[in-house]
C-alpha cells in the first residue's frame, strides 16, 4: 500500500483517484466474496455479515497507509 501510494504521487495521479481505486478494489473483492458464498453454499451468504467489518476495516486501514505515503512523496518533491 505505501508503494503503491509513493508511485501514484510520483505519477501526479490526483491522491482521490488513488484513494477512489482502492475502495473500489474493496468493493469487487467483497462482491466476489459474496457472489462465490451464495454459488457455493447460499445458507452461508447470511455468516458474511460477521466479516463485513473486518473487510472494510482493512480497506480503509489500507487507504490511511497509501494517502500517508502519497503525502509524504508529494512533500519529498516539493
Amino acid at each position: 500500500s505505501r508503494w503503491i501510494g509513493e508511485i501514484r504521487a510520483e505519477q501526479g495521479v490526483p491522491l482521490d483517484a488513488v484513494l477512489h481505486a482502492f475502495r473500489m478494489g474493496g468493493a469487487m473483492v467483497w462482491q466476489d466474496l459474496v457472489d462465490e458464498t451464495a454459488r457455493r453454499d447460499p445458507d452461508d451468504v447470511r455468516l458474511l455479515v460477521h466479516v463485513a467489518a473486518d473487510v472494510w476495516n482493512f480497506v480503509d486501514e489500507h487507504c490511511g497507509i497509501v494517502a500517508d505515503a502519497y503525502r509524504q512523496a508529494e512533500r519529498r518533491q516539493s
